[in-house]
């Protein structure tokens, strides 16, 4: 529970969903999703591809939007992710959208860390400086501070309180219980861009709980005490045209859009919970990390999940070893030129790249498994030569 508690809008660790306009997806992406029209938005039915395609939440999207969306399954060897949800949903033109990234992950200290997949983030920083962060990492221009939406709002206040419930616990040695401490913080930033000639206005939320655990130490082997901090952020991304910007806002804003985590299915988490603890207990049993003996459809998706974790690590190094002020400089002039509306970050977890016709200018994605059609280069999400 407190994993999901400082979401931007709900539980952003479920989902796979099938692509508004019917074309095929990622894998784990539900071909046949249905949907329901009511009004100016529709419901996209969102399932578990490795639990029998069992219903997880839904996700409400403008009725004319088309959607994309895929449940990933984590591990401990991707810095310990669970399972997450990635989705984009496009305006018809193509200019305007609102993506839910993969899930991002650091840890920090001297006690047990994962090896691979982590953020090269080594303390702690604050929600609104993550958003830098990631701004630079996905060369936009920081423009600012922007006030917190209505839902991520209720969903800081939600976590602080149950955080306030749940005060930190100490360690205790003579039964070897290790002491924990949550913290949380939300934000969300304005950022700016050039795509192909139109003013583009976007908005990050980000949403952050850490875990700090303390383990005692054992003096008769003289194993000292140690701490370890871990996070997780979940950011949600909108842009649009600058003009159309406020509107759009106004519309994803509007309660019960994108995720809801009242429409949560119980069924599923429970279901999904017990094949975890099923898996760690034999893991335990076994003296093997728990995702070696998933089979098939979950096995596929954690080692995709592990590629993107990683993918994420490798771009974000880049600022870690420049430094965030000189990353931002660089990323503000990057987005003065054009940039493609879509992230490379999203693209990974749907297994696309992105062509484009030098000719005409027209950028597009192709799936991974694709030849680029001829005539036409690969380049970023942003529309940069690889």
């Amino acid at each position: 529970m407190a994993l999901t508690l400082f979401g931007c809008k709900g539980p952003v660790q479920t989902s796979a969903a099938s692509t508004g306009d019917g074309s095929n997806g990622a894998a784990g992406v539900g071909a046949n999703g249905a949907a329901s029209s009511s009004g100016g938005t529709r419901v996209e039915k969102i399932v578990d591809t490795t639990l029998n395609n069992m219903v997880a939440l839904d996700v409400t999207v403008p009725a004319n939007w088309k959607f994309q969306g895929v449940l990933l399954q984590g591990s401990p060897a991707t810095c310990d992710s669970q399972a997450y949800a990635v989705f984009r949903a496009t305006s018809p033109d193509g200019q305007s959208f609102a993506e839910e990234m993969p899930e991002m992950l650091w840890d920090w200290g001297n006690g047990p860390r994962p090896t691979e997949g982590c953020l090269p983030l080594n303390g702690p920083i604050s929600a609104q400086n993550f958003l830098k962060y990631i701004s630079a990492a996905m060369q936009v221009a920081y423009v600012g501070d922007a006030p917190l939406p209505e839902a991520a709002a209720a969903a800081l206040k939600k976590g602080q309180a149950f955080i306030a419930a749940h005060p930190p616990t100490q360690p205790n040695a003579a039964q070897m219980m290790p002491g924990l401490k949550m913290s949380g913080d939300a934000a969300a930033a304005f950022v700016r861009y050039n795509n192909h000639g139109v003013a583009m206005r976007g908005r990050m939320t980000v949403g952050m709980t850490c875990f700090e655990t303390t383990r005692p130490g054992v003096m008769a082997l003289r194993q000292p005490m140690t701490v370890s901090t871990k996070c997780n952020a979940n950011v949600e991304y909108l842009a649009a045209p600058e003009t159309q910007f406020a509107s759009v806002a106004r519309m994803w804003d509007a309660p019960g859009m994108g995720f809801n985590e009242d429409q949560e299915n119980k069924e599923w988490n429970n279901a999904w919970s017990q094949r975890r603890a099923q898996q760690m207990a034999e893991a335990t049993r076994r003296q093997i990390q728990y995702w070696q003996i998933q089979q098939g459809a979950q096995m596929q998706q954690t080692e995709h999940a592990m590629y993107v974790s990683r993918a994420m690590m490798v771009q974000t190094n880049q600022i870690a070893r420049d430094g965030l002020q000189q990353s931002m400089d660089r990323a503000a002039q990057i987005a003065n030129s054009n940039h493609d509306v879509a992230s490379d970050f999203v693209d990974m977890a749907f297994d696309q790249r992105t062509v484009m016709n030098p000719n005409t200018g027209e950028v597009f994605k192709i799936s991974n498994q694709e030849n680029p059609p001829s005539g036409t280069q690969l380049v970023h999400g942003d529309g940069r030569p690889q």
